[in-house]
């Protein structure tokens, strides 16, 4: 058997993993399905909590990133709010664990990356771009309509004779 992890920094490959850069796709307002996440670190004490994005339609995955811990307060801000604004529109009142966003969904903004325009890329804005999903908001069940009733019609003026 051969052992890929050589190849992929130490990691297992993961299908869920799969990013396309959004190619097929235009900048624009999409729903997206939560589809996992992880904690990835970086220079300066970062730790943030990556999160993946099934588009809605499609089989391509987008992810991005809430700052966790930093040496910068400001991104650790930046982070916490849009975080926070994300579960508020996915309807998630309190989170522990990212358990609680299996089957969530949202609409987000996919732009132009600007280092790299052939591809896309999720635009938090600072957590005001996440938006509920159309249809997702607390509404009260609309009553299924009644039948429409249907008098019984007095058929003794008819008569047994039918001309066929």
């Amino acid at each position: 058997m051969t052992d890929l992890t050589q190849y992929n920094n130490g990691n297992a490959y993961d299908a869920n993993e799969t990013e396309t850069g959004g190619s097929g796709l235009e900048p624009g307002r999409y729903t997206m399905h939560f589809a996992g996440d992880e904690i990835i670190a970086g220079k300066n004490n970062w730790v943030a909590l990556k999160m993946y994005f099934e588009i809605d339609g499609t089989t391509i995955v987008m992810n991005t990133t809430f700052t966790l811990g930093s040496d910068n307060p400001k991104a650790m801000e930046i982070g916490d709010i849009s975080l926070k604004l994300l579960l508020k529109a996915m309807g998630v009142t309190s989170m522990k664990n990212t358990e609680v966003l299996v089957g969530k969904s949202v609409s987000g903004q996919l732009i132009r990356d600007p280092e790299n325009e052939r591809y896309l890329r999720i635009d938090q804005n600072y957590g005001k771009n996440w938006q509920p999903v159309e249809g997702t908001k607390a509404e009260a069940p609309k009553p299924a309509a009644e039948p429409a009733k249907v008098e019984a019609k007095d058929d003794s003026e008819f008569d047994d004779k039918i001309p066929f």
